[in-house]
């Protein structure tokens, strides 16, 4: 599953990186990162709804796929 790969890196990293969710409106400086970047994806872009106007987002959803989802 992505949660298990996810793990996988973080013990691969020792937990030292960047993590991205949709990876918009970021900025990376042109002489670059010394730390791994993880953009999640998969599983981390749901959008679910919990009822009462509630909703649990992954942090990898776009905030397009989520205005999307609330004008339903």
């Amino acid at each position: 599953t992505d949660m298990t790969q996810l793990k996988e890196v973080l013990e691969l990293t020792a937990g030292k990186g960047i993590f991205l969710g949709f990876g918009s409106n970021s900025l990376i400086p042109d002489s670059g990162l010394q730390v791994p970047v993880i953009r999640l994806q998969g599983e981390f872009k749901s959008i679910e709804s919990k009822g009462s106007g509630k909703l649990l987002v992954g942090a990898g959803a776009s905030l397009m796929a989520l205005s999307r989802s609330v004008s339903e």
